[in-house]
């Protein structure tokens, strides 16, 4: 499927880390281990557009992205000493976003509820913008999503993965982010 948002193609490229073959990051992550300078900003290069799509695509804000996937690549940093460098690194990718995409909605859901009642107390009546303004049709589908229905619609229908693989970077159920993708596609179509 190839979706565009806001200028972000969603589909599958030719450099995407999608295609990652069993040692394409190994060689890279036991660089890493082994203390080469560079071996990180070369992961960096590789998977950052994965990164970021993934973000944007459930944020739905490309300066929100931006900062998760900056989020991402910090924790990814901090933990890559104890990740395996045997193991695929695009799921343990994919939950670090996803983990990141909840804070953040966390930190908005507390910054806008401060908003709310400021604007309360003031007695303005002055809507306070949440940053998801967006003239494409699919972003502003997508906003309209909870949380976790967009983040299962992001990660099985436009990265791609199968339901077992986004219910891991979840951390829920395999069926839990199954229906969670058939409710957004639901309600998208309705949208």
């Amino acid at each position: 499927m190839n979706v565009r948002a806001r200028g972000i193609d969603f589909g599958m490229d030719a450099s995407g880390a999608r295609d990652e073959t069993a040692g394409a990051g190994a060689a890279l992550i036991h660089a890493f281990h082994a203390g080469e300078a560079r071996a990180f900003e070369r992961l960096l290069r590789r998977y950052e557009r994965l990164v970021f799509r993934v973000a944007f695509g459930v944020l739905g804000n490309e300066q929100d992205a931006q900062d998760a996937a900056q989020e991402a690549f910090m924790r990814c940093y901090r933990g890559l000493n104890g990740f395996d460098a045997d193991r695929p690194m695009t799921p343990w990718l994919y939950s670090i976003v996803v983990n990141v995409c909840r804070d953040h909605y966390r930190r908005r859901q507390r910054e806008n509820e401060t908003h709310r009642r400021m604007a309360n107390e003031n007695r303005r009546g002055v809507s306070v913008s949440n940053g998801l303004e967006t003239s494409d049709f699919i972003a502003a589908g997508l906003q309209r999503l909870t949380p976790r229905e967009r983040m299962a619609i992001v990660l099985c229908d436009m990265e791609g993965l199968s339901s077992s693989e986004a219910a891991k970077a979840m951390g829920c159920a395999s069926v839990t982010a199954r229906i969670l993708a058939a409710r957004a596609r639901k309600k998208m179509y309705a949208f």
